[in-house]
């Protein structure tokens, strides 16, 4: 019996250090986010964002017809949530939550990429799951701080362009054209989703490639700047033209 248990535990321990454990985290922050969305919603900061997502799903563009103070973004994507599942603010936190969850993951990718051992790694991403306002702010105001607001948007994006540039330095590896076209495009994404976020993603990304991260010549480093402004200005013009 001793021994099974034994070989039990070895088996556990040898699974959970591999990049397999990016699922159970994936569950345990579905589990608590899913959980804790529909409570108490707050009229101002989940209502402006569901009425410029409703606005959206009803054909408005926005500024021109309808108002987003931090970008179209998160609008646009509220409004297809709304549209796609009905209008009900609980979409909006259901959707709220599912991003939330991809944090998880990709904040434990981002450690894991760092060659953090993955019991730290998960320590530090469940403390961040906790660290959620609903557990961590005085409920002052009597609701549960859990909004629909670009913010979240925002840290995937960040995260996945951290975890490219961060598997470039651990592997000492030079970044390729395709994830240079995508942190083009995701930086000029942050600028339209929240814009104080993006102008900083942007200029670190073009100092960070400029750079080489310490692995690659002056003359190729301009090379691949080229790839980054591809993805920026495609994606911004795709954005203005939707507009």
């Amino acid at each position: 019996m001793v021994n099974l248990i034994s070989r039990s535990s070895n088996f556990l321990i040898r699974n959970f250090r591999r990049s397999d454990s990016l699922l159970p985290i994936g569950v345990l922050s579905g589990v608590y986010f899913l959980a804790i969305a529909p409570l108490d919603p707050d009229l101002h900061n989940d209502g402006v964002q569901y009425a410029a997502a409703a606005g959206v799903a009803d054909g408005l563009h926005i500024h021109s017809q309808i108002f987003e103070q931090y970008g179209p973004i998160t609008a646009w994507l509220h409004g297809w949530t709304l549209d796609i599942f009905g209008f009900n603010l609980l979409n909006l936190r259901i959707e709220t939550a599912l991003i939330f969850i991809l944090v998880s993951v990709l904040m434990m990718k981002v450690l894991l990429t760092l060659r953090i051992p993955v019991v730290a790694s998960s320590l530090v991403t469940i403390a961040w799951v906790l660290s959620c306002p609903v557990t961590s702010t005085p409920r002052i105001t009597h609701s549960y701080d859990f909004w629909p607001w670009p913010n979240s948007i925002c840290l995937v994006i960040l995260l996945s362009i951290s975890t490219l540039f961060l598997k470039s330095v651990t592997e000492k590896s030079v970044l390729s054209t395709k994830a240079l076209l995508f942190i083009g495009s995701a930086s000029a994404l942050l600028i339209f989703t929240r814009i104080q976020v993006g102008i900083l993603a942007t200029f670190s990304s073009i100092l960070l490639i400029a750079i080489g991260l310490g692995i690659e010549n002056s003359t190729t480093r301009i090379k691949k700047l080229n790839g980054f402004f591809i993805g920026f200005i495609g994606s911004t013009a795709l954005v203005l033209l939707v507009l």
